[in-house]
């Protein structure tokens, strides 16, 4: 049985974490700027900015991450969370991880006190069945007006 932790980003974890964000910018065909990959990462570092990264890792490698970003809403009292990455290396799919991922994410106390935890995918995302066993879909359509990435 291999050893694996779910545990809040580090760090130490930046060269770990840049791999997979690189093959999860590849897996998506997107490409950003080093400088934004470097702002992302400090977000995540700084408790005075809402965004959380929790890691799976595996016999001391990362092998997955899930980011996400607390904000208000104008329907709720309290703040929601919008998980905007998730990844696992191709390798350790489906093993459970991505599931783990979120589940673990939702726990923390800083999201467990949330209104609401949510995700966008694309209809055809693979993860979907995972998706489908954890919550039920929702019928809205995104809409971009200005895409100015990054």
């Amino acid at each position: 049985m291999p050893n694996r932790i779910f545990r809040p980003a580090t760090p130490a974890d930046e060269p770990g974490w840049r791999s997979l964000w690189a093959e999860n910018l590849a897996h998506n065909t997107t490409t950003l700027p080093d400088e934004t990959t470097t702002l992302t990462w400090s977000r995540i570092l700084n408790p005075t900015i809402p965004m959380l990264c929790h890691l799976a890792e595996q016999d001391g490698r990362i092998v997955g991450f899930a980011t996400a970003i607390l904000h208000l809403g104008t329907w709720r009292r309290a703040p929601i969370c919008f998980l905007e990455d998730l990844y696992v290396t191709p390798s350790h799919r489906r093993q459970g991880i991505a599931r783990t991922l979120i589940q673990s994410l939702a726990a923390l106390p800083e999201i467990s006190q949330c209104s609401g935890l949510y995700w966008d995918t694309e209809t055809n995302n693979p993860a979907r069945p995972l998706y489908d066993s954890l919550t039920t879909p929702i019928s809205y359509i995104r809409y971009r007006l200005m895409d100015r990435t990054p």
